[in-house]
């Protein structure tokens, strides 16, 4: 223990030695534009800069050759919504309200109907619910810093329950610049004003822009999926509304096209971008992706491209988007600035080294990978069990950073970070601060986002809430499972999730829905460090137990101490409703088929013919 204390310090000299060059002290920096790109179920072995031998990400992978690749982030929680709620409030999930009550297991399909009270989980179309408009986000702390904010993509909530069009709260609304009003499915009025999610909207958070879909596709009734009009791997809800694009809080498409929704995000991106250039402004933009989640997709630019068969192709197009952003980027601030509505010209891999000092981006992922889904699902890489557990592959994801002159380049960051630490660190780093009295979970750690350091202000602790965190399960009632204290890590509660279990018999018993809760009499402690598969458990008669499970339970104490929960749990279904989702024509008929509108909105690059089949490619 003496040798190897002795040679960490060592190599952590010689680490900061080597970074500390070129770097410039927080007071000497810029303050940047900030772009956050937020993947969807990307666990930790599915990119190329993590050791994927097949994934196709030259964008991606170039943000880690240029910038800053951390090894050890985890999210705020295994599944979306609760994970989206920590990540752009900087508190735990369950103390704004991303928790269930006395159900841990997922809603049946019969259940989501009526008054049922059962834990879906996450927020779907319909149901009642979502972030307090009381807390404070990312785009309220940056809006008050003077920035022009947006978020793309895929929001935290999915209430989106519609009022008539003759409201009067419709003639009220504007629509962003290059949008218009127009006629669409079968003559209906374009316009539709949002009743329930103005209570939820990005807008109620300190957004200036929206645009997007807000909830996963998976929830919609699903059509083509590839080039050219090939199907998807699920089937959907079929009996469920179209998945809806929103400029703001109003339905401009439904349903919406699955091979041109990733341009169409990226022309908004281009339009965003470009009025903060042309007003001098800078930026906030949060971009929610819906890749790789189920049902992936692809347009004609990524279809039949990869070895890694559908997944890999919709990994490729993500990695496309990620080269559009950082073309925008390094030209914000230009005169050759992009203005609204101009596209990028379709690129291999993007020169992120020039022109766009200004831009700090940011990509990570919601949780790990879906494993239910199998070769469709995601890698966890050498992490134990993926999605909805609170094993490593449930929650340690990657995170990639680039500042262009700021940040060191192809640096390797082994400091324990989470998805809660962003919003203090983001915001001290655009020269704010969070304000005295309002209780944060994260903690501000821009050294270490920008590669100035390698310690964790953390000091290493994480806790690990399961998929449907309630009170009354967990350390002291905290509903903490498992719990981090630097290198020793701690299970005194095990549970299975279904997005983690799959149909191999060489499947891990701990991973999958089979797994029953279980209260360990003997708590599970891993020296993590040595062992971030947690695939050797340490021998409870031995002294590196004892102190791994003191320390952990140390770090789980001092977390359950301080948890307040939101007074109720808003992840719990109920009542439900069908003509609760979102639709463009409310109250019309034959429901859900007449939620049909086509509205003008910002329009995709011109559509590529469907790839050619390459030598290496593979349909799985």
């Amino acid at each position: 223990r003496k040798w190897q204390g002795l040679i960490q310090r060592m190599l952590r000299a010689a680490w900061l030695s080597g970074l500390l060059c070129g770097v410039l002290a927080m007071e000497d920096r810029p303050r940047p534009s900030v772009l956050l790109i937020h993947a969807d179920d990307l666990g930790y072995g599915d990119l190329g800069s993590y050791g994927h031998p097949t994934s196709v990400t030259p964008n991606i992978d170039r943000l880690a050759t240029d910038g800053l690749r951390f090894t050890q982030f985890y999210s705020a929680s295994p599944v979306c919504s609760p994970s989206r709620a920590g990540l752009l409030t900087g508190r735990f999930p369950a103390r704004v309200g991303a928790y269930c009550d006395n159900n841990t297991d997922a809603c049946a399909a019969t259940e989501m109907s009526g008054t049922a009270h059962c834990c879906v989980g996450v927020w779907e179309p319909g149901m009642p619910g979502g972030v307090p408009t009381t807390q404070k986000t990312l785009g309220t702390f940056f809006k008050q810093l003077g920035y022009r904010t947006g978020a793309i993509g895929k929001w935290v909530s999915a209430v989106l329950m519609v009022k008539s069009s003759d409201d009067p709260l419709s003639a009220s609304l504007s629509l962003p610049p290059g949008l218009t009003l127009d006629v669409g499915c079968g003559g209906r009025t374009a316009l539709q004003h949002l009743g329930g999610m103005e209570q939820h909207a990005p807008s109620q958070f300190g957004f200036d822009e929206y645009f997007g879909c807000p909830h996963g596709l998976g929830a919609c009734p699903l059509a083509a999926c590839f080039c050219p009009n090939e199907g998807c791997a699920i089937a959907g809800h079929t009996n469920w509304t179209g998945c809806p694009i929103y400029a703001n809080e109003t339905i401009v498409t439904q349903p919406l096209d699955m091979l041109s929704v990733s341009g169409r995000y990226i022309s908004a991106a281009a339009s965003f971008i470009g009025r903060a250039a042309a007003n001098g402004e800078q930026f906030f933009l949060y971009y929610a992706s819906h890749h790789v989640h189920s049902p992936q997709f692809a347009g004609g630019d990524t279809t039949n491209t990869t070895a890694r068969g559908r997944f890999g192709d919709s990994l490729a197009e993500l990695d496309a988007s990620v080269g559009h952003l950082m073309a925008l980027a390094a030209n914000f601030g230009s005169p050759t600035q992009k203005m609204q509505g101009e596209q990028t010209p379709r690129q291999e891999t993007v020169d992120t080294s020039g022109g766009g000092a200004g831009v700090l981006t940011v990509l990570t992922s919601d949780n790990g990978p879906s494993l239910r889904n199998e070769v469709r699902g995601g890698n966890a890489g050498l992490l134990r069990c993926g999605k909805g557990t609170t094993f490593e592959g449930g929650t340690r994801v990657p995170l990639l950073v680039h500042w262009p002159g700021q940040t060191p380049t192809a640096a390797i960051v082994r400091g324990v970070m989470t998805s809660l630490d962003l919003l203090p660190t983001l915001v001290t780093i655009a020269g704010g601060s969070v304000p005295a009295g309002w209780v944060l979970d994260g903690v501000p750690a821009p050294d270490l986002l920008l590669g100035a350091s390698e310690n964790s202000p953390r000091n290493g602790e994480v806790v690990y809430f399961p998929q449907f965190a309630q009170q009354s399960r967990g350390v002291n009632g905290s509903g903490i499972y498992a719990a981090r204290a630097g290198r020793w890590k701690a299970h005194w509660i095990t549970q299975g999730s279904l997005q983690s279990g799959t149909s191999s018999p060489n499947a891990d018993p701990l991973c999958g829905p089979s797994a029953a809760y279980t209260v360990l009499t003997t708590p599970l402690v891993f020296d993590i460090e040595l062992d971030p598969s947690e695939a050797y458990p340490l021998d409870p008669t031995t002294g590196d137990y004892a102190e791994g499970l003191a320390a952990a339970t140390a770090v789980a104490q001092r977390h359950a101490a301080r948890m307040e929960w939101w007074e109720e749990p808003l992840l719990t279904a109920g009542p439900w409703s069908a003509r609760g989702q979102p639709c463009c024509n409310p109250g019309c008929t034959p429901f859900p088929s007449c939620c049909c509108c086509d509205k003008d909105g910002p329009d995709p690059p011109p559509a590529e013919p469907c790839a050619p089949k390459r030598q290496w490619y593979r349909q799985q």
